[in-house]
């Protein structure tokens, strides 16, 4: 009998220490590639998708907009819409901007106009200013419309010292566009160039604004985009290249 009992606990033993054998061996077996890959799949956090950004405004802001995608290539998708304003635009304009958002679906996006919004005799005048703000806030209103943060950059000095004066109107019109609006970052183009006027060159000898004394040429292009996208919080390429030689009309 004990010997029988001896015998039975000498196979449980046995398979006991078989089973514990086969469960280490499991646990040490590789895991196949295929498996491997599906967990990593599962574990491994999904790559961040690009910020989209949507620069809207005249030629100027085209300038800034081609600067800002060169600074950011990889890390966000940058569409250029062109439009001269709202002040000499026609009510089917309004219908332009669902259409954008639809197409980009931007995470933010960028304003800059200025020199197609000063021909208007009434410019600084209360009837202007009321006329124009409502203006404003119904084109802020269709382009937040599904949760873009709205970047409003002012537009740069003027060589001419009356159209300097003029643009210094419709800019205190967007200044107060935001100050009505929190969620309006205001970009001081002026600023990102170097100076509270105009400056046609920085200090390093780069040619900023092109022989007009309106547009930029790519060195104060890539400084205003660097401004707009630190707003943004995505960081400009370091060390691209400017050309100052890109057009005729920033000559050395």
């Amino acid at each position: 009998m004990l010997r029988t009992v001896r015998r039975a606990v000498g196979v449980v033993l046995a398979l006991t220490l078989a089973g514990g054998a086969a469960v280490m061996w499991s646990r040490q077996r590789p895991v196949p590639a295929a498996a491997a890959t599906a967990i990593a799949s599962v574990v491994a956090p999904a790559p961040a998708r690009p910020r989209r950004i949507v620069i809207i405004g005249d030629s100027v802001a085209g300038e800034v907009a081609a600067a800002a995608s060169a600074a950011t290539v990889g890390r966000a998708d940058v569409d250029y819409v062109l439009t001269i304003g709202t002040a000499n635009v026609n009510d089917d304009w309004w219908d332009v901007w669902p259409r954008v958002l639809t197409r980009d679906r931007p995470d933010a996006i960028g304003v800059l106009v200025g020199p197609w919004e000063i021909n208007r005799p009434d410019l600084g005048t209360p009837a202007w200013a009321a006329w124009y703000g409502a203006r404003l806030d119904r084109w802020a209103d269709l382009l937040t419309r599904d949760g873009a943060h709205l970047y409003w950059i002012t537009p740069a000095p003027a060589r001419d010292p009356v159209i300097d004066a003029r643009l210094r109107v419709v800019t205190s019109a967007f200044l107060a566009l935001a100050a009505r609006r929190p969620t309006i970052t205001i970009v001081d183009a002026a600023g990102a160039l170097g100076a509270p006027d105009y400056l046609e060159r920085a200090t390093t000898g780069e040619r900023l604004r092109r022989i007009d004394g309106l547009h930029l040429c790519p060195a104060g292009a890539a400084r205003v985009a660097d401004a707009v996208l630190d707003a943004m919080a995505i960081p400009a390429a370091p060390g691209r290249p400017v050309d100052a030689s890109a057009t005729t009309e920033c000559p050395p």
